[in-house]
């Protein structure tokens, strides 16, 4: 559940295996994911890949990651592979009455969850957590009929596809452009529209915005003492430290140094559900619970 004090615009990796959605408690005027605008016509969702998003100021919204074997194993057949089909195209129809009530309930298993956290200990209590989860989701969007299901993916999105998910598992500091293209089996330029047209930047810039992630994650989980800025910047491939510390502070709002400055969070426990936090000062993804 969080909110947004100024704009900014977001670049990650969706979650292996999971269906990630955006319910909007608040959107703003700018507001808008994989770079169609809102229009309040559904709940923006993505299978496991590649993610673009513009977070306004004053939006508030609730991140809920769910896994697709859940998802497979409480749905029908026919209902898991309606509800896959429509998160292909990155929206699930819903009305906005259904979307307002259901963010009002999750509201309320947040609360739960937060005033009684030794439920989560129990796998009983969890299975039915989740199981309320894709059951109350699934009542509040409109899953499409067989035949509205949409038309077979585009050799460009297939290639975007491939390379996502070969970006996810890559060693992202040796990584460039001609591998990239043959692991997706599509040209350079097919790529680069590909990329275009889904996250608005170029293949190796969504690479170095993955490492700059990458760069914040570490500096997160060092003690202050244990290594400097200088040694984990050259451990994770990057040799231009004065260009790193500027496209740093123009990513998170501050330089590396004050990043590593900060409490160590190593040990902070994590919520079953997980849970994507973004702000001027912060942009993780973290996760917890069964694989």
């Amino acid at each position: 559940n969080e909110s947004f004090a100024s704009r900014l615009r977001v670049h990650a990796l969706s979650p292996e295996g999971m269906l990630c959605c955006a319910l909007q408690v608040q959107s703003g005027a700018h507001t808008s994911y994989f770079n169609r605008p809102l229009h309040e016509r559904g709940l923006p969702v993505t299978l496991p890949g590649a993610a673009e998003a513009v977070l306004d100021a004053g939006q508030r919204h609730i991140m809920v990651l769910l896994r697709l074997s859940l998802v497979r194993r409480l749905l029908s057949a026919e209902q898991s592979a309606l509800l896959e089909a429509a998160a292909r195209t990155r929206v699930l129809p819903a009305p906005r009455g259904a979307l307002t009530t259901h963010g009002h309930w999750l509201d309320e298993i947040l609360a739960r969850t937060h005033q009684a956290p030794n439920m989560l200990r129990h796998p009983a209590a969890v299975h039915a957590l989740e199981r309320e989860m894709v059951m109350g989701l699934v009542g509040a969007v409109r899953l499409p009929e067989g035949r509205e299901l949409p038309a077979p993916v585009s050799l460009r999105r297939r290639g975007f596809d491939r390379a996502v998910e070969y970006i996810r598992h890559a060693d992202l500091t040796a990584l460039d452009q001609a591998s990239l293209c043959a692991a997706a089996g599509v040209s350079r330029r097919t790529l680069e529209y590909a990329f275009d047209e889904h996250l608005g930047l170029p293949p190796m810039a969504f690479v170095r915005q993955l490492r700059l992630h990458g760069l914040r994650r570490t500096l997160l989980a060092s003690r202050l003492g244990e290594s400097t800025v200088t040694e984990l910047a050259y451990r994770l491939g990057f040799t231009q430290l004065g260009r790193l510390a500027g496209e740093y502070r123009y990513a998170f709002g501050e330089p590396p140094s004050a990043t590593l400055a900060r409490p160590y969070q190593g040990d902070a426990p994590m919520l079953w559900m997980g849970r994507l936090a973004l702000d001027r000062g912060r942009a993780s993804l973290g996760l917890a619970g069964p694989a």
